[in-house]
């Protein structure tokens, strides 16, 4: 089952603006307008073998993809930064399903490593600093 990659992004920002009254924008770390971004940096293809109840002996095959995000402020490390980054990790474990286009869409967040976060903020251009790392993902 694939999801609509902008639209999932589209009802995301939403539901956290609607949650936190943030006001996220969809950017890239180095053209940051806005106070806080959410910045889809991987689109991940899956693909999920399995067999039908009806037909044992065929394989179908489901495919879909996880979009990776993180979520950031534009301030340097501040209280009200850290806190608007506080409220959206909140948001995100209190709303961990949406409807994206009829379908359900989980979020949930991700840790990464040192090394991993620095090569995403090395490739984007833009100085490391504390953010959100999450997953959308078809359910």
């Amino acid at each position: 089952m694939s999801i609509s990659t902008s639209f999932a992004i589209s009802t995301l920002c939403e539901m956290l603006r609607t949650k936190t009254e943030i006001n996220l924008s969809l950017n890239h770390p180095s053209e940051r307008k806005s106070k806080t971004i959410i910045w889809p940096w991987r689109i991940e293809d899956i693909s999920i073998n399995y067999r039908d109840g009806n037909s044992p002996d065929e394989i179908s095959t489901l495919t879909s993809h996880n979009i990776h995000f993180i979520i950031l402020t534009k301030s340097n490390l501040t209280f009200e930064a850290l806190s608007q980054l506080d409220d959206i990790r909140k948001a995100i474990i209190d709303n961990p399903v949406m409807n994206v286009d009829g379908k359900s869409v989980q979020v949930n967040l991700t840790t990464l490593t040192v090394d991993e976060l620095t090569s995403v903020f090395l490739a984007a251009g833009s100085p490391l600093t504390v953010c959100v790392s999450a997953v959308l993902r078809a359910v």
